[in-house]
């Protein structure tokens, strides 16, 4: 995850040629819904992206590296 100066935040990919924008309100969280801090994730975990009815896109880690 990497912040930008204007407060803008994105994921970026192991292939640097993709990122996701998250929301204003993107929470981080573990996957029992517990608060995880944003420096707790890796740029070696493996994650998975998930998109919910709603519209809402998880990234879900699913292997810690």
């Amino acid at each position: 995850i990497e912040s930008r100066v204007n407060g803008d935040k994105y994921v970026f990919f192991d292939d640097v040629s993709s990122s996701l924008k998250m929301a204003k309100d993107a929470q981080i969280k573990y996957y029992d819904g517990s608060e995880l801090d944003e420096d707790e994730i890796k740029t070696t975990d493996k994650v998975d992206l998930w998109t919910n009815a709603s519209g809402q896109v998880y990234v879900i880690v699913v292997a810690k590296r």
